[in-house]
């Protein structure tokens, strides 16, 4: 089974490189580039036939292609070379190739979500296309894979100290006798139903450090309460999902320490624009949903 899995990965990973290669390709003809070759794997050629200016082959090693442009490595004489092109259709070309991986990523998400497979197979298939879009820009010597690799591990051993200290942090909040009067207080809130599960929601999010935390105590109580009300659920869904995401982003989440600590800026230099993203923007967001939901009889 594990042989097998790793044969569809090696497999897969072939093919996306193939469509990233076959959108440099398409753009290129477009274009008016002369393509050389375009070829479906790598090493030996197994088949090979020339249509027109270019050469068309299958290769034995299934990891991979290419598509070979005149002028592409050096500069060239040739009107039709990649190097005598002007700067926008070389910025098209070149765009191409990441961009049909995009269009093929989105169509195995939308796949994959249809189908219901595991988080899993999606994680896979998002690590894969990673791997594919920035393949050009990866290490490629030992030397260089043992220093990422080496900096990989540090990088990650200190983004689990501090999520795990902003967990920390919630869990000794919740265990206060004032985070249960807080709670109490904002599930008794009266109103309008969506209105109440955003703003409670943004509360405890705020008062827990943690989006997922805040859902975890509104959904089971408020959640039923609503739904017996005749609330439509997707409403009501979409409405404590965008709050989760507003007050979660407070100066001690561990969010914001981590990303601040990934681009080494402080909070005074780098948390305003952070606050802006996902504090001030996901509110504005919940504010205008509600009322959308209830203009299209949602609420």
């Amino acid at each position: 089974m594990t042989i097998l899995f790793i044969l569809i990965t090696i497999l897969l990973f072939g093919a996306l490189i193939a469509i990233h290669e076959f959108g440099h390709f398409i753009a290129a003809k477009t274009l008016g580039v002369r393509v050389e070759e375009f070829a479906i794997g790598m090493g030996p050629k197994l088949l090979s036939r020339t249509r027109g200016e270019t050469t068309y082959s299958l290769r034995a090693l299934p990891i991979g292609g290419f598509c070979s442009m005149e002028g592409e490595e050096e500069a060239s004489d040739d009107p039709r070379s990649f190097s005598g092109k002007p700067a926008w259709k070389k910025f098209i070309i070149l765009v191409a190739g990441a961009f049909l991986n995009f269009v093929t990523g989105l169509v195995i998400l939308l796949v994959l979500n249809v189908a219901k497979q595991p988080i899993v197979t999606s994680l896979l298939a998002g690590i894969v296309a990673a791997f594919v879009f920035y393949f050009k820009h990866m290490p490629h010597s030992l030397k260089e894979i043992s220093a990422e690799v080496q900096d990989s591990v540090f990088s990650g051993l200190k983004t689990i100290s501090i999520t795990a200290a902003a967990a920390g942090y919630g869990a000794v909040v919740a265990a206060t006798p004032a985070f249960q009067e807080i709670t109490d207080f904002v599930l008794n809130l009266d109103g309008n139903p969506l209105l109440i599960a955003g703003i409670a929601t943004m509360l405890m999010a705020g008062v827990m450090n943690s989006s997922s935390g805040s859902m975890a105590i509104v959904c089971p109580i408020l959640g039923e309460r609503f739904l017996a009300m005749g609330v439509n659920a997707e409403a009501l869904h979409r409405v404590i999902v965008v709050a989760s995401s507003t007050l979660d982003s407070t100066p001690q989440s561990g969010f914001v320490c981590n990303i601040l600590n990934h681009s080494h800026t402080t909070h005074r230099q780098g948390y305003w624009h952070v606050c802006v993203v996902s504090v001030i923007a996901p509110i504005v967001e919940t504010l205008l949903l509600i009322p959308l939901c209830a203009m299209f009889g949602l609420a």
